[in-house]
C-alpha cells in the first residue's frame, strides 16, 4: 500500500454497543485492571470506517465493568478510494490512520464510561492511557464478503 499521508474524515456516529456494571464489590482503594480489544469494519456504501473499542475491568480477578464503544468516521468522497479497493472489495487503513482513529475511539470510550458511571462509586474507574503502538503493529486490511 502506498503510504497515505492524510485522510479527510469526521465523526459520523458514536454508539455504546455494550455497557454493564456486574455488581461485584468494587474497592476504590485498589486499582482495577483492564483488558482491551479492538475491532475494525467499514460501511462501504456510506464511505464510513468503524472502530470498536471494548474494555473489560477486573479487580481480584472478578469482572467489574464491560464497555464497548464504536466510532464511525465518515471519509470524504474524494479520499475514500485511498482506502477502499473496488476491484477486490478490500479495505485497507494505513497503520498511522488506524492509530489516530483508534485513539479518538479510546478517548470517546473514556468519556462514555465517565458519563455512564457519574454519581456511582465506579466513576473512579477510568480508561487509562493506552499505548496503541503495542496493539496496532501493521496496516488494517479487511476483505469484504462477496
Amino acid at each position: 500500500m502506498a503510504e497515505i499521508q492524510s485522510l479527510r474524515f469526521s465523526f459520523y456516529k458514536i454508539t455504546t454497543d455494550e455497557f454493564a456494571l456486574t455488581g461485584e464489590k468494587y474497592d476504590p482503594a485498589l486499582n482495577a485492571e483492564m483488558s482491551i480489544g479492538l475491532g475494525f469494519n467499514a460501511m462501504i456504501e456510506e464511505k464510513v470506517v468503524i472502530i470498536q473499542v471494548k474494555c473489560l475491568f477486573y479487580q481480584h480477578g472478578k469482572l467489574l465493568i464491560v464497555i464497548a464503544v464504536s466510532c464511525a468516521f465518515k471519509v470524504e468522497d474524494e479520499d475514500w478510494n485511498k482506502i477502499y479497493h473496488e476491484e477486490n472489495k478490500s479495505f485497507e487503513l494505513a497503520r498511522h490512520l488506524a492509530l489516530h482513529m483508534t485513539s479518538l475511539t479510546v478517548g470517546t470510550a473514556r468519556g462514555v464510561l465517565h458519563a455512564k458511571t457519574e454519581k456511582h462509586i465506579m466513576n473512579a474507574v477510568v480508561v487509562p492511557p493506552v499505548n496503541l503502538n503495542d496493539i496496532i503493529k501493521d496496516d488494517i486490511k479487511i476483505l469484504q464478503n462477496q
